[in-house]
């Protein structure tokens, strides 16, 4: 996906990155570092402030790096959508409506399906959204399924 700052302001991003994970741990390696990379020198001064300005606030060391003008590589795809794959049959629904996997990686409709199952919106929410994605009723109750299912929520 690529950011729309039309859509988003710059300053929410980096609020929702810093409450979807822990930028105070330290990596299990490299390629898992907690990262931020800026599209440019505005942003990369943004990011810095922001990160001085959240350790100021937790009292503890952020480890999150802020990496600019370096290349940056897409995941390996057994790590894609990680949640949403899980869901072997809606995630072949969703290949099979953008044609490819890389396609079906990029879509809004994934990002939003893979935060769901990750922990993140109200089974309301998800609800609300499903009639847009045009998936099967059986993907969609696949998707409802795993939502309840996930770990410490409630089956219903």
């Amino acid at each position: 996906m690529i950011y729309d700052p039309e859509r988003v302001r710059y300053a929410e991003l980096l609020e929702v990155f810093a409450a979807v994970h822990d930028p105070t741990a330290p990596a299990f390696s490299r390629q898992y570092a907690s990262a931020v990379f800026p599209g440019d020198p505005e942003q990369r001064e943004r990011a810095e402030i922001f990160l001085r300005e959240l350790e100021e606030e937790l009292g503890r060391t952020i480890r999150t790096e802020v990496i600019f003008d370096a290349t940056f590589y897409v995941a390996e795809d057994y790590h894609q959508k990680f949640y949403l794959q899980r869901e072997e049959g809606v995630w072949r629904e969703l290949e099979e409506i953008h044609g490819s996997f890389w396609d079906a990686v990029d879509a809004r409709e994934a990002a939003r399906l893979n935060g769901y199952l990750g922990g993140f919106g109200s089974r309301a929410e998800l609800e609300s959204e499903l009639p847009h994605f045009g998936l099967s009723p059986g993907a969609v109750d696949s998707l409802l399924r795993a939502f309840d299912a996930r770990p410490g929520r409630p089956a219903r």
